[in-house]
């Protein structure tokens, strides 16, 4: 994991060593840098809305993910937890402590995932027939659009939780 120390303006007071192995960086080039400019910009407003709502509340800042630019120039995922420093014996804060952890194999996993499911769902609506699957008590787990309206439902997700019995008239 990195462990990085910043200001509330996310100038780098302190970072570990693994940075080097998430961004190919040395610490050296990134202390006394503005962090934040490391983060996709798309990526930017979330992390500030965070840190903002965290040090409005003294509050731990709640894993988010996000892209940080490696320094060979591609992004990779990070998700960071954070939490601010408060002055010794004050509610002064600071600044921040985050600790932050690669997830990019898991996103890529993630939207390889969402991208089969996602074809399933078209092959399911596009097929000229009806398709629902139950479980082992013979409880609809769902259906396509066309198997829905021939049962007289609005829509393909009220099947869920119904039995054969629920179509009997």
């Amino acid at each position: 994991d990195l462990i990085m120390r910043s200001t509330l303006t996310s100038e780098c007071l302190y970072i570990s060593p693994s940075v080097e192995n998430l961004l190919g960086y040395t610490p050296d080039e990134l202390v006394g840098r503005q962090t934040i400019d490391l983060v996709h910009p798309d990526d930017q407003i979330i992390l500030w809305e965070a840190y903002a709502t965290a040090l409005e509340h003294n509050e731990v800042i709640l894993p988010h993910q996000y892209r940080a630019k490696h320094k060979a120039g591609h992004y990779v995922w990070l998700e960071t937890l954070g939490k601010p420093l408060f002055k010794d014996g004050s509610n002064e804060i600071l600044g921040v402590i985050t600790s932050s952890r690669e997830i990019t194999e898991r996103k890529q996993s993630e939207e390889a995932l969402r991208q089969s499911e996602q074809m399933l769902f078209n092959v399911l609506e596009n097929i000229p027939v009806q398709i629902f699957w139950k479980d082992r008590n013979s409880v609809y787990r769902g259906c396509n659009t066309r198997h829905a309206q021939a049962v007289g439902l609005a829509s393909r997700d009220e099947i869920a939780g119904k039995t054969d019995h629920d179509f009997i008239s």
